[in-house]
């Protein structure tokens, strides 16, 4: 068997360079993100069929739920402040709506581009206006029809991380 197990995969530190420095910048910048009332789910089923595949173990499994419930209590309390630890404002919203990709779209005086996620492979990018549109568009009609749970919709807000959590715990 040639394949690889959880525990033999090496991130490369400049990945994680690139994702701190991105993570920061977002910081910076008003931020809208729109979860996926079943984002857990989707992991929970990764997870479930990486096991079956034997690429991970149930000791990492394990692993996994715990930190996924550490990075939930996490989220949650930094979505009810709706400010980043930099004190930026940032608002997410909930949608019921199936949410099969990763959506963003970027405007600043100098640039407008749009990205999605291709296959949860790669992201394509776009600086086409038309492009830019449509995706702006989707984004503003999706958020109204979603629940605002940063600042506000406590009671939403913890039945949605109540829901997320009990997932994780069925790993």
């Amino acid at each position: 068997n040639s394949s690889m197990s959880f525990k033999d995969m090496v991130v490369p530190e400049k990945a994680l360079e690139i994702q701190r420095t991105c993570y920061e910048l977002s910081q910076e910048v008003m931020t809208y993100v729109i979860l996926d009332s079943e984002i857990c789910r989707h992991a929970v089923d990764d997870l479930k069929y990486l096991k079956e595949l034997q690429i991970v173990t149930s000791i990492e499994v394990n692993k996994i739920k715990k930190e996924l419930h550490d990075f939930l209590i996490y989220y949650e309390e930094m979505i009810a402040k709706g400010r980043f630890e930099s004190g930026k404002p940032f608002m997410v919203y909930v949608t019921n709506t199936f949410i099969d990709a990763a959506y963003d779209y970027i405007e600043s005086r100098e640039l407008r581009v749009c990205a999605f996620n291709v296959f949860g492979l790669n992201y394509l990018s776009s600086f086409s206006p038309v492009l830019c549109n449509v995706q702006k568009t989707w984004l503003e009609s999706t958020m109204r029809f979603s629940t605002l749970i940063s600042r506000s919709g406590e009671k939403q807000r913890m039945e949605y991380f109540k829901n997320q959590h009990e997932i994780i715990d069925e790993l």
